[in-house]
């Protein structure tokens, strides 16, 4: 369930310690104020499932998955997102996601079921395979790749918005290349303004022994109201990174292409916990 941002009763909730690598954190993670835009594309669906399974290959930790995307009207989904996280329980950083709305296929119970009308009496629920996701501290690496399995690296985020409509977002590798520039004005509100809800994200984690992988599935829960707006002139660029992101990026076909629509919130609040484990 939602609550409203105004509730601080939202943040009120039992905690836990964790270690990582770089340092211990109390979970759930707390978002408590933030920037977040999502631009959402059509892929071909072929072409999304390849992308998949290239990427369960170079992935180790999801090797034994396949993930089948969900199809809306004939197209696939993926979402680019950038996060400027102001003020969270880990501190601030930012994030970019690249992500395609998928069903695990351990858990289908047809070949068929990435077909969104397939999805009736299936226990598989929809979420975001995520492909990459870039940020900017340690910490939120280390926390995202060892507790939940997150694709994570560091990386350079610039956000910067204007006025609610203008933004430019802009993604840079280790070496200081560019993966991907979004930038624009976005056109006028679609009339929706939808509160926020759960995001289920499906991805890996060692149990015990290297080889012993299990497929999570994390709820995060968010607080807050998302404005939909016309893509006006925003556009995707793919710069000259080799990084395996601004590859994935092209072979999605991306590059120079205009959003089917942008979500967005100046007012960014969730709660991060623990992935679950799924039989």
């Amino acid at each position: 369930m939602t609550v409203p941002p105004s509730s601080e009763s939202f943040f009120d909730v039992p905690r836990q310690n964790a270690s990582t690598s770089v340092g211990d954190v109390e979970l759930p993670i707390l978002y408590f104020d933030g920037f977040s835009g999502t631009a959402l594309f059509d892929v071909d669906p072929a072409v999304a499932r390849e992308v998949l399974a290239t990427f369960l290959m170079e992935t180790p930790a999801e090797a034994d998955l396949t993930f089948l995307p969900v199809q809306r009207e004939g197209t696939a989904t993926a979402a680019i997102t950038f996060y400027d996280y102001r003020d969270t329980s880990i501190g601030p950083y930012r994030e970019v996601a690249l992500a395609l709305l998928v069903v695990p296929r351990r858990i289908a119970t047809g070949d068929e079921l990435g077909r969104g009308d397939a999805m009736t009496g299936s226990d598989a629920k929809p979420g975001f395979c995520i492909l990459d996701l870039p940020v900017t501290t340690p910490l939120a690496e280390a926390a995202g790749r060892e507790l939940w399995g997150y694709p994570k690296f560091l990386a350079g985020v610039d956000v910067d918005v204007a006025d609610g409509c203008d933004f430019r977002g802009q993604l840079r590798d280790e070496r200081g290349d560019v993966i991907l520039e979004l930038a624009g004005r976005a056109g006028e509100s679609t009339g929706e303004t939808k509160e926020g809800r759960d995001v289920v994200t499906y991805s890996s984690q060692a149990q015990g022994q290297e080889s012993d992988m299990q497929l999570l599935s994390t709820t995060i829960t968010t607080a807050c109201d998302y404005t939909a707006l016309l893509p006006g002139t925003l556009a995707l660029q793919v710069g000259e990174s080799k990084h395996p992101m601004a590859t994935r990026l092209r072979e999605l076909g991306l590059g120079g292409r205009t959003p089917l629509r942008w979500q967005t919130t100046s007012t960014f609040r969730a709660r991060l916990p623990l992935g679950q484990v799924v039989d």
